[in-house]
Order: C-alpha cells, then structure tokens, then sequence
C-alpha cells in the first residue's frame, strides 16, 4: 500500500537504499503517521522471516480453498447434468455440453488440487529444510494416503490423464431403465478407458482400476479424495503451528506497543513520487493470522 502526501520529498529521507522503518499510524488512517525509527539489521531479519512464513502458509490455504471451490462447482455441474438429461420426465439426448461442463470443471479441481500438493512440499522445504520435521510429516501422510487409500491414488491417476492424455470423463448417458419407470442419468468414468490410454508408468494403479467394474461412479470417488486434502493439510498444520504461531507472536509484539496499543507500528519505506513524499506500507499477514485462529478454536478442520 502507497501512501502519498501534498508536500514535496524531503532531502533527509533519499536513502541509499530505501530502509524500512516503524511508522505510528493514527487512528487508523496510513496518511496519519509518523516516522518512529528505522528497524534494525536483526529485526528486520526476523520481521522478514515472519511474513515469509505466515505469507506463504497463506498462499498454501487459499489454495485448498480454491480446490474446495472446484470441487464443489463440479459436483454442482453433476447434480445440473442430472436435472438436465431430463426433461418432462423423458431422457433428452444432448449429454455432450453437459459432458463438457463437467469434464471442464472436474480438470480445474483436479489441477488446484496438485497445485496445493506440489506447492505444499515445495514451501516446507523452501522455509524448514529437506530434513525437518514439517516437510517430514507431509510426506508421510501423503505416502500414507497413497498406499491406504484407493480415492486418493485414483485421483491422482486422474490428474496425470487429464493433463496427457484430455478430458477423463468418458461415460455420459441418460436413459429409460427397464426395471424402473421414468427416468435414469448415468456419469461414470469409464474405466477401460482410462487403462487403455493411461500412462504405462503407473502399471499398479492401471491393474487396480482394470479389475473393477468398467463404469465408476463419479462424485463419490472425488468427494473421498477431497477429505484426504483436508487431512493433509490438518496433518501439516499440527506440526507447523508452533513455528507460525511463533511468527504471529513476534509480529504482535514488535507491532503493538504496550504503551499505546490503539496506534499500532506499521513497517514501510520512504518513496519518492515524482518529487512528492510517500510512504509504501507493507501488507500485513492479517488474513493468515486470522486463519490460524480459527483453526485453532474451532478445530483444524474448520
């Protein structure tokens, strides 16, 4: 956030470079404020370090809510395909755009949901070290779901079809069944399908999904898989909540002065804006910091 002021840039403030320093904001309003000091070489180590971790836990979280967001729009294009394939209680033939949709939706889930695992490995490496216990504690629940779980190796299968070899959704119907009156929609991958042209890499789910019935259900399978997000990121969270919490901590109290806790300290820099003053405020983690509470009153799956 930039700040800009009426008056021109003073002299005193052209820093080579430009320090972040603490500014005392008034009321709440960032054009209120006043220069305090500049941070410290270690502060501003710690500071950084603290942002880092609570952004980029952050950016992690948004992601399985996007991911839930995918799902459930997907599982709403299921329940509309149904309603749709029938029409005046007779089946209607034009499954192909609801196809489609559906398979259009179901590869958006199925690509935020790798983001979030792929991302999610890569920042406990980044921030903890290929050794420690966060990057360590994903692993094993990821290996675990893998060797326990068939939603979560069948999904995973699913996102590698989609990517290489199109749309995994191969069986769209509707139809009169003869045992019932009215109406049937059928949506089911069609699992021969995805054998025949999977990748010759993954023979041990290939063989698994080839002994089964050819045409699987849909929304149970994924709906399956997207708890076991929720339980990665539980899992993970568990384990890396002291040193986020520790972050949060340090922010608090290098923020909030116990002197005056109602103008609470900003961090920002001197600009230069065309020969007028303006301060670049950095953004506080306050969405992070919020989720971490809640997480921690209303239980990991909230």
């Amino acid at each position: 956030m930039i700040v800009t002021f009426s008056g021109p840039f003073p002299a005193e403030h052209r820093e080579k470079p430009a320090r972040r320093r603490l500014f005392r904001v008034k009321g709440g309003d960032e054009a209120e404020s006043t220069s305090v000091r500049t941070l410290t070489d270690e502060e501003l180590s710690e500071y950084d370090r603290a942002m880092a971790l609570l952004q980029d836990f952050g950016r992690g979280d948004q992601l399985i809510i996007a991911a839930e967001a995918n799902f459930d729009e997907f599982a709403e294009s299921a329940v509309t395909a149904h309603n749709a394939a029938i029409s005046d209680g007779k089946p209607r033939p034009d499954t192909f755009a609801l196809a489609l949709t559906m398979n259009r939706r179901l590869s958006n889930y199925l690509a935020t949901r790798r983001l979030y695992l792929n991302f999610t490995g890569a920042r406990l490496k980044r921030r903890y070290g290929r050794s420690s216990r966060e990057l360590a504690a994903f692993e094993e629940i990821t290996e675990s779901l893998a060797a326990t779980q068939f939603a979560y190796r069948f999904t995973e299968y699913l996102r590698d079809y989609s990517q290489h070899c199109g749309f995994p959704i191969g069986h769209f119907s509707s139809g009169e069944h003869a045992t019932e009156p009215a109406k049937t929609v059928e949506l089911a991958f069609d699992l021969r399908e995805l054998v025949a042209n999977g990748s010759r890499r993954q023979d041990a789910i290939r063989i698994e999904i080839g002994a089964m019935d050819p045409l699987q259900p849909i929304v149970p399978v994924l709906d399956a898989a997207q708890d076991h997000l929720r339980i990665i990121r539980d899992h993970v969270l568990e384990v890396e909540r002291p040193r986020l919490e520790t972050a949060v901590d340090w922010l608090s109290h290098a923020l909030f002065d116990a002197g005056q806790p109602d103008t609470p300290l900003r961090v920002g820099r001197w600009l230069d804006q065309s020969g007028r003053l303006a301060i670049e405020y950095d953004d506080l983690p306050l969405w992070e910091i919020r989720q971490l509470a809640v997480k921690a009153t209303d239980g990991l799956s909230g």
